[in-house]
């Protein structure tokens, strides 16, 4: 690439990113794709940013994957959060007035995890939803009693969605439709408000940022069907929370929540 290419990228990216993106982690991630075009690196595990060989996974090299944390027993039952002993429910879930059945993740949000979603969310390496799809799949396809028709992916608002190019929950959704052969309902949940950047808020604050942000259209889908509502992190589970509501009111039966990641209670 010529000095005189690398400097219109550069200049553009100078000019445009304050319009292109909305949020630190997204201007970092656009800054890093944009360095990337000028000089390629290696490709590298998404977990622990080592050279990958051929026995690398979609992205993440043989040693990430043999331990990166899944949940096992105990995790709380309604949550789904990862436990050091057994309790029922888990003190954030202890008290509140949880709209969905039950919410499982497949690992606990260490680093390494951080990392992984990180880079499919954030930097656009959207091949990894086919990693993180399998592990939800297989995740899934455990729940014996869990009676279901659709997954429902939790929506971006149009503007993030421009912003980002796709949706990581609607990615996600879609392998798990492939490989499990479901059906995704992707155009039923709509962000109708656009809100603040979630991380780094509290309970409450959640609470409040995400009221009267989700709508339904097109209720008679859904009527008296379960669904499997599909994301990428469980925090602290007021998003989840919130479209289980708003679902429930448009008729649905039951929500049940399936995510890649979630943390330990606090």
């Amino acid at each position: 690439m010529s000095k005189r290419t690398k400097a219109f990228i550069l200049n553009l990216y100078m000019m445009n990113v304050k319009r292109i993106v909305s949020n630190s982690l997204e201007i970092l991630a656009f800054k890093e794709a944009t360095l990337d075009i000028l000089y390629p690196k290696e490709q590298v595990c998404a977990v622990c940013a080592n050279k990958l060989d051929k026995s690398a996974v979609l992205g993440v090299c043989i040693w990430c994957l043999d331990v990166l944390p899944q949940i096992s027993q105990p995790y709380c039952e309604k949550c789904g959060k990862p436990l050091d002993y057994k309790t029922e429910p888990c003190n954030e879930c202890e008290g509140v007035n949880n709209y969905y059945e039950q919410a499982l993740s497949v690992f606990e949000y260490t680093a390494g995890v951080q990392r992984l979603i990180y880079r499919f969310k954030y930097r656009g390496e959207q091949y990894l939803s086919h990693f993180l799809g399998g592990f939800l799949s297989k995740r899934l396809k455990e729940q014996k009693d869990w009676e279901y028709s659709y997954l429902v992916p939790v929506p971006l608002h149009k503007k993030r969605l421009r912003e980002r190019g796709f949706n990581q929950a609607s990615l996600l959704a879609s392998e798990i439709a492939k490989n499990l052969n479901l059906t995704v309902l992707g155009d039923v949940l709509l962000r109708i408000k656009e809100t603040s950047v979630q991380a780094g808020l509290g309970r409450q604050e959640r609470f409040v940022n995400l009221k009267q942000v989700f709508s339904v259209k097109d209720s008679l889908k859904l009527k008296g069907q379960s669904v499997v509502l599909v994301d990428d992190i469980y925090t602290t589970g007021s998003t989840a929370n919130e479209c289980s509501r708003v679902l429930l009111e448009a008729g649905v039966k039951k929500v049940y929540v399936l995510t890649v990641a979630t943390g330990r209670p606090k």
